[in-house]
């Protein structure tokens, strides 16, 4: 796993900056799928999804293949939040394929249900309702102004 502080694609990030127009950090998705070409052999004939935590959490309770659009916008420029959709000039740039890619859906979805495997390995109820979420910084955000709200 790749996790937001690894720095390794921080040097890609910086030479991508000025055609991308925005300034990159390395924690971005193309950096980092550039680094991984460059530097793991075989890397993209291996590749059949990319997913972020949460993404993957959802995944191996329900099945589904889901991302929120506030973590596919920190993923940079490669996300086109005008459209609601994946950058598909920037992926044809950089060559990376759209069926890596989750789709993208609003946070408050429901991505699926438990599934009955994921409810024999978690003790959950098979059937409960699994919505697509988003990354932690945020709906920890969205929390503290709704537990404000109610008092």
């Amino acid at each position: 796993a790749v996790l937001l502080d690894d720095i390794r694609s921080s040097e890609i990030a910086r030479t991508l900056s000025p055609k991308l127009g925005a300034n990159l950090y390395g924690y971005e998705l193309v950096p980092r799928i550039l680094w991984f070409r460059d530097n793991i052999p075989n890397v993209d004939s291996q590749t059949r999804k990319i997913f972020t935590t949460h993404s993957y959490v959802v995944h191996k309770l329900t099945g589904a293949y889901c991302l929120d659009p506030h973590t596919a916008l920190a993923f940079g420029s490669i996300f086109d939040s005008s459209n609601f959709q994946w950058n598909s000039d920037q992926l044809k740039e950089f060559n990376i394929s759209a069926n890596i890619l989750p789709p993208v859906q609003p946070p408050k979805t429901i991505a699926g249900r438990i599934t009955r495997e994921a409810a024999r390995i978690t003790g959950l109820k098979a059937g409960i309702p699994v919505l697509v979420g988003t990354g932690d910084t945020f709906i920890s955000i969205l929390t503290a102004i709704c537990s404000c709200s109610i008092y």
